[in-house]
């Protein structure tokens, strides 16, 4: 679940261990920052590009959240 308001997001637990009625909110523009931070800082990785970069800033950081959840860019 996704929702929007006031440039915030809300993301809505969805896995077997979340506990129902979690939610994680957070700013459009802090999400872009992180991907603007993760996409510059990795940019001559060779091997963070083949999966992982660049991650697409105009989702409200959905494309953010898809490539960070197997654990490897969160160093």
């Amino acid at each position: 679940m996704l929702s929007r308001r006031d440039k915030q997001v809300s993301h809505g637990g969805t896995s077997d261990s979340s506990a129902e009625g979690t939610t994680h909110t957070y700013s459009e523009a802090e999400s872009f920052a992180f991907v603007d931070w993760i996409n510059s800082a990795l940019k001559d990785d060779a091997e963070a590009s083949k999966k992982y970069l660049p991650i697409d800033d105009s989702n409200a950081g959905i494309d953010l959240f898809e490539k960070v959840k197997d654990g490897v860019l969160l160093w």
